[in-house]
């Protein structure tokens, strides 16, 4: 449900985002289909926290190579977590 509700805010938000095709579950790619904007959004679904270093490896890992090969996917793309919770007690505490 959230993943459909951030597709639609992208959607509809002036860089008028258009999802790409992803053979990932866990992974959702967008590309702003109005070319005045040059900017991407990665929404990335997972079951367990981990370091920026490895979420930004495994997401660069699974990034189809149309979009590696634009240089302002570098430096123009939002990344969405999304962390699966069953319950809040199995939040990390610190």
């Amino acid at each position: 449900m959230i993943k459909q509700i951030i597709q639609q805010v992208a959607e509809k938000s002036p860089c008028q985002f258009q999802q790409l095709e992803s053979p990932f579950e866990e992974l959702d790619f967008y590309e702003a289909k109005d070319s005045r904007f040059q900017r991407f959004l990665v929404v990335l679904e997972v079951n367990q926290l981990c370091s920026p270093s490895k979420l930004n490896a495994q997401v660069q890992d699974k990034t189809p190579e149309s979009l590696l090969t634009k240089p302002s996917f570098a430096k123009n793309t939002d990344l969405v977590i999304l962390f699966k919770l069953d319950e809040l007690t199995e939040l990390p505490q610190q």
